[in-house]
Parts: C-alpha cells; structure tokens; sequence
C-alpha cells in the first residue's frame, strides 16, 4: 500500500481546550482521562481529544457528539473533509504520545510537538477501511459494555428493594439492630468476618513460568482496563502477593479509588494467569453470597462507608482492621440464596462479556500497529465503509 511520510500539521489542526463551565448540563467533559464531568455548553464535536498534562499526557479519546474539552486536553480535528478522523484517532493511538512529552516532574504536550511528528499516512480509501476494521471491534466492546451496565443495574436495583428498602418482607416481623430495623431472622456481621465470606490474607500459591500482575492502576472502576505486566514467583514486586480465589471480591483500599473485580468461577483467565496487589482487600465468599456482596461494593454507599474508615497522612487507605469495622447485614440463609438464583445468570453473563471485550481490545490493539505500518495490506479487502455509527 502506498503512504506519504508527513507532518500531522498537514493533517490535523490542533487547539488547547479550555476550562470548563460551573454549570452542569447534557454534554460530556473531556480531560486527559477521558469523561469526567458534565457542561450545559460544548466547544467542539467530531473530536479527537489528547491528554495534555499530568499522568494522563498523551493519552488519546475521540467523541463524536458535541462535547467540552477541557484545559488540560488538546483537541484534533481533521483539515481536509474526506478524510478520516477515525484513521487519525488510531493513528495517534499508535503513536504513543506520552513519551513525547516534555518536563520531569509535569510531563506536557504541546501543540508544536504534535504539528512536527512525522508518520505515514495512506489515502482516503485506505485510511476509511482501517478505521473501519479497528471501530468495529470498539463498537463491539460498547455494545457489551451497555449490556453489562444493564445487567449490573438490574441487579443493583433487586438490591436495593430487597436489603435496603426491605420491600418483599415489610408483612413480617422487624426488629431493632445495629444498622437499624432489619428483618427478624437476620443478622448483622463484619464485611470480611462473617458467614457471608472472609478477608483473604497476602500470600500467593508458587506457580511456573509467568503470570500477569495487575495493580490498583491497572483498573477502574470494575473493568481490568490493563493486563501486560508479567511476573514470575522469584521475579515480582513485593506487592505482586495476593492470590485470586474462585467466588472472591475485591477492592481497592485507598480512599476515593473505585477499583473492584469480581473473580466468578467462570473466571479462568484472572484464576490461572493473575497475581493481584496489595492495594486490594479481598473477600472469599461463600457461594450463596458472592453476588450480594458483590452487589454492594458496587454500590455508592459502599464508596461512602470504606473513605470514611481510611486512614493516613499522605495516602489515606483502609487496613484489615477497619474492614472489620464495616457492618453489613446478614440476610437469612433462604434469602440469600433466593437472590443468588436470581441474580447468578446476570453474573454470568457479565463475566462472559468481560472476557469477551478483553480478547476483543488484545485482537485490536495487536492489529493497531501493523494496519498503520502497512504489515497488513486492506486494498484488496472489500469492506463497507459507510457505517458511520461509532461513537
């Protein structure tokens, strides 16, 4: 396939974005992390966003609504109209940006560094059959996201009518406890001493050959966002030393990290190829209230109650002790399983999508280099190129 080496400046016109409005509103804020709050105005649309400074320097975004980029992002639009902006998207995704910045301690990007970058660029009708290739794998990962967020409201909401608002139950007997009227017949237990689990201590079973190590900063929220650092039992950090178990719960200890996993025993791939941090507190559960515990660390409520037990001067977290400090209600052992049986099949299936949306991102990110190098040749592939539906 014939390209051209060129500056991005023939490409790509790039402006800082600004700091965003007080006001809340419909369209998304953009930083260098991506989303991270809401304007009732936008400055820019059909976008591709660059982190700008900080930790997050050279990572790369693309909206195709109105949105605001904010002043720590750089925005790129495409100068001439038949071209891809998707192309470019990936393009700079391949770029690896970050370690063109400039500074030490406040790694920056500037405007000048990404108007000089040399890189190949194909034509129009190849740029439109690379980004179609790569989008349809991303459009794949959001399909299943939407239906795992789906399911894990679903669940959430069972939750909360049956242990926060107690509704099946309010025909029978409530009786006093120590996180107010709870059903008779129920108790209230410490989150990692109880019948429904327990805290799982450090330590890892020996293992040949390597394993993958996933830290705090390899997760947001519930996702495994990252899987490339490979240990070995003689040769890891000393955090690498916590053992993921079949039907656990985990989360991060440091106040204001929303970092949880869940190892279902459908999880083959986290229980024989894994070693987690430190930084994560786990719960063995017992099988009938993995998913409820589950369910509530997922909740904000939990968020809540665990920031306000972490301690510490520079880097406040939660110790085992304070774990132990958490009260959580024990329901009946029938109940329990009654909600077990009903919100299994979803658990399942969001374990399946999960490990079907990491195979996807491997299978993408492996062919992101070598469709922008031109290793893999697309001019012969008939591929339509009219489906404009990412976003």
């Amino acid at each position: 396939m014939e390209y051209k080496t060129e500056k991005l400046s023939n490409h790509l016109e790039f402006k800082n974005g600004k700091k965003k409005p007080n006001e809340l509103g419909k369209y998304p804020v953009f930083g260098g992390n991506g989303i991270f709050s809401s304007s009732n105005e936008f400055n820019d649309e059909t976008t591709i966003i660059i982190g700008r400074v900080g930790a997050y320097c050279g990572s790369v975004h693309f909206s195709k609504n109105k949105c605001w980029v904010s002043d720590n992002a750089i925005s790129a639009k495409v100068k001439n109209q038949n071209a891809d902006i998707l192309y470019f998207y990936y393009l700079l995704k391949n770029t690896r940006l970050n370690k063109m910045s400039i500074g030490t301690s406040q790694p920056l990007l500037t405007q000048n560094i990404l108007n000089n970058i040399l890189t190949k660029v194909f034509d129009t009708k190849i740029q439109r059959q690379i980004s179609c290739i790569l989008s349809a794998l991303d459009q794949k990962i959001k399909t299943n996201d939407k239906i795992i967020a789906n399911l894990e409201e679903q669940a959430q909401a069972i939750f909360r009518s049956w242990f926060v608002d107690f509704e099946p139950f309010q025909d029978g007997k409530f009786v006093e406890s120590e996180l107010g009227l709870i059903p008779e017949g129920w108790k209230v237990g410490k989150l990692g001493k109880s019948k429904l689990g327990k805290l799982i201590r450090s330590g890892i079973d020996d293992f040949e050959g390597e394993k993958i190590y996933i830290a705090t900063a390899d997760v947001s929220d519930a996702n495994i966002i990252k899987n490339d650092v490979m240990i070995t039992v003689s040769d890891r950090p000393s955090r690498a030393n916590m053992q993921p178990r079949p039907l656990s719960v985990w989360f991060a200890k440091m106040k204001d990290s929303r970092k949880l996993i869940l190892v279902n025993d459908l999880d083959r791939h986290i229980l024989d190829s894994m070693i987690f941090s430190t930084g994560f507190a786990g719960i063995a559960a017992n099988p009938n209230s993995v998913f409820f515990l589950w369910t509530y660390l997922i909740s904000n409520e939990f968020d809540r109650v665990k920031n306000s037990y972490c301690q510490g001067t520079t880097m406040q977290a939660i110790n085992n002790t304070n774990i132990n400090k958490i009260l959580i209600i024990v329901p009946a052992d029938e109940i329990l399983e009654m909600f077990s049986n009903i919100v299994r099949p979803m658990f399942d299936l969001v374990s399946k999508l999960k490990y079907q949306n990491q195979k996807l991102a491997e299978t993408r990110d492996t062919l992101l280099p070598k469709l922008m190098s031109g290793e893999i040749d697309v001019s012969g592939i008939n591929i339509d190129t009219q489906d404009e539906s990412y976003e």
